[in-house]
């Protein structure tokens, strides 16, 4: 079965989130730049809908990773990237998006019993 994604994040909530964020960046001393790129991509992923190809929403993504159960691999990739001069961070970067999508899965809907069996579908 295919399905289609389409992204139901709100205008105001990335405006919101991005004012947080520079005010945790500002108080952190830039320690806050480590959490952004998993927290990003866990909003985008839990604000994303599944639809099947006839156009229904059948169901969202959903990331269930925890920030702070991550927070001692965060304060590994802080001390790789200042020893690194800064390039550890992008090494960072492509483990954060492999961790995200490692704990995504798809939350179909209580739907016909054809969706019902597929519930636990990983991405």
């Amino acid at each position: 079965m295919q399905y289609r994604f389409r992204s139901k994040l709100k205008s105001q909530y990335i405006l919101e989130s991005t004012l947080v964020t520079m005010a945790l960046t500002i108080c952190t001393l830039g320690l806050a730049i480590f959490i952004l790129p998993k927290q990003i991509l866990r909003t985008f992923i839990n604000q994303t809908a599944v639809y099947d190809m006839a156009g229904q929403e059948i169901g969202m993504l959903d990331c269930n990773i925890e920030i702070r159960t991550s927070f001692p691999r965060v304060l590994m990739w802080v001390l790789l990237t200042v020893l690194t001069l800064g390039l550890g961070y992008i090494v960072f970067i492509y483990r954060i998006v492999i961790q995200t999508l490692d704990h995504t899965h798809i939350s179909l809907y209580n739907r016909p019993a054809e969706h019902r069996k597929n519930s636990s579908l990983t991405l």
